[in-house]
């Protein structure tokens, strides 16, 4: 059930709420379903993780990088 929507809510959070569930439970189907064809993912700062990914299957292989390299991953939305 989705959660009720408050005034200050985006009309996209709970859209990346859905993503962010797809990516915990590892449906790379779901999270594709989620992305637009146009989809930009900008990582910030000065590593090899950083820079733009362009496309749902640029964001999906970095995802799945992440994922894999990382012993724990924690996330929150902090803006939409």
């Amino acid at each position: 059930m989705a959660k009720a929507r408050g005034r200050n809510d985006h009309p996209n959070l709970d859209l990346a709420r859905e993503l962010w569930a797809a990516a915990a439970d590892g449906n790379a189907d779901a999270m594709r379903g989620l992305l637009a064809e146009d989809v930009v993912w900008q990582t910030v700062g000065r590593n090899p993780l950083s820079g733009v990914r362009k496309g749902p299957d640029e964001v999906l292989d970095y995802l799945a990088m992440v994922g894999e390299s990382a012993d724990e991953l924690l996330s929150d939305i902090e803006e939409i």
